[in-house]
């Protein structure tokens, strides 16, 4: 079953196929997406952004050109029980150009499988039943620290997200030995239902294969390490860079 949801590095911008393998699965993966070394370039960028903010437990709202942020997440605060730290990537802060021009390939694929237009920061073709918000891009770093980290089963059907998206989840670090400086985790990570059936994803991933799955999958992330000592001081454990669109609410 498992490598039925894969497409091989000569077909990741065939469409078609990537639209076939959704509609059947729900759930698709790009292998070989990008290279081990663009994939240290990027954990580099985050490891330095990670450094200079401070966490916050609430950040309310996403509003529109708001500042990027840092957020440790403990409990059922939200709509998913989870451990894990989110760091936002706003496409408006300047300082995020590195790393926007290095994911821009990820969007243009997720904009084709959606048929979705964007002008500037805002998407122009989804329909909005309010207009107190637009429809943007959130790019957040996701980490599941060494020591536990976990989010509960769950499926993406929210309005939180607009009809027909897809999510794209990008791994930075690995549980692959052979991914050597991005082997920062051994046991748990993400799974995924398919026909069913639960699959632990992870155990089959390198860093630089790309993740996509509709907003009707059940999914969720295993405790990450939970046998070692909890970290929370370094980028450690399992690190994705997710791409969603959501509501960011007008000033």
């Amino acid at each position: 079953m498992i490598k039925k949801i894969f497409i091989e590095k000569k077909n990741i911008h065939n469409i078609l196929l990537i639209k076939e393998k959704l509609k059947k699965y729900n759930l698709c993966v790009l292998k070989n997406f990008y290279d081990k070394k663009h994939q240290l370039i990027l954990y580099k960028f985050l490891k330095k952004s990670f450094q200079k903010k401070k966490d916050i437990r609430v950040s309310g709202d996403f509003i529109y050109k708001m500042k990027d942020f840092k957020r440790l997440d403990l409990g059922d605060s939200y709509i998913n029980t989870r451990f894990a730290r989110f760091m936002s990537i706003n496409e408006w802060e300047k300082n995020n150009k590195p790393i926007l021009k290095s994911i821009e390939k990820i969007i243009n694929v997720r904009n084709k499988i959606c048929n979705y237009k964007k002008e500037n920061f805002v998407y122009t073709n989804i329909k909005r039943k309010e207009k107190n918000f637009y429809w943007c891009d959130a790019i957040r770093m996701i980490q599941y620290p060494t020591g536990g980290g976990y989010l509960s089963k769950h499926k993406d059907n929210t309005s939180f997200y607009p009809p027909g998206m897809v999510n794209c989840l990008l791994p930075i670090s690995s549980k692959n030995k052979k991914d050597k400086k991005l082997n920062l985790y051994e046991a748990g990570g993400i799974y995924y239902y398919l026909k069913n059936k639960k699959i632990i994803l992870d155990d089959h991933l390198n860093t630089g294969d790309l993740i996509l799955h509709t907003k009707n999958i059940l999914h969720g992330v295993h405790s990450v390490d939970p046998q070692k000592k909890l970290d929370l001081e370094r980028l450690s454990g399992r690190i994705t860079i997710n791409l969603s669109i959501i509501k960011f609410y007008k000033n």
